[in-house]
């Protein structure tokens, strides 16, 4: 009797081999938690995106343009969360397309070709560009208001915004909001 009572006791004992075993299945459930947490998380993982936003930059430097692509990012300025990634609608085209060009000021002109900057009327020329993007998927359209909202910010047709990219700060005019059919 008194060796039935010790192999029960030794039973209850964990031995290293246990120990191993179950530190491996807690790292193996902390792995999948933190793997399923990333892929939520990560800003570049996107639902697909309802809406199309076609708007015009008036008088920005034509040296913005070559910095914008398609589907890089945009930022609203006022608090950084995503407003859209810009937008070609077919591969090969512009994200952005020149309307009409405004002229600098001949002064203006004058001092920078004075201080050693050569094409200064190209460099510094303002110019007017339209192009389109896609809103961010968690864009929502507010029926009772007649808007559009990400997050906090709200906007219209005619709504002016500052916004940015990786590389670019410009403000836009919103001129059309569709739905992506």
């Amino acid at each position: 009797m008194a060796k039935t009572l010790k192999k029960k006791r030794d039973r209850k004992t964990l031995n290293p081999f246990d120990v191993v075993v179950v530190l491996l299945i807690l790292c193996l459930v902390g792995t999948l938690g933190y793997r399923v947490y990333e892929g939520v998380a990560n800003p570049s993982f996107q639902k697909d995106s309802k809406y199309v936003v076609t708007f015009e930059c008036d008088e920005e430097y034509n040296s913005v343009i070559k910095y914008l692509e398609n589907n890089e990012a945009v930022y609203f300025s006022a608090n950084g969360e995503l407003f859209g990634n810009l937008y070609a609608e077919k591969t090969g085209d512009d994200v952005v397309s020149v309307i009409a060009d405004a002229d600098i000021d001949d002064t203006e002109a004058t001092e920078m070709e004075t201080i050693g900057i050569e094409d200064a009327s190209d460099a510094y020329k303002c110019v007017k560009f339209t192009g389109k993007l896609k809103l961010n998927a968690d864009a929502i359209f507010v029926s009772s208001g007649n808007y559009y909202a990400i997050g906090e910010m709200n906007f219209n047709k005619g709504s002016v915004i500052k916004v940015y990219t990786e590389d670019a700060v410009f403000t836009i005019r919103v001129t059309g909001i569709s739905v992506i059919q």
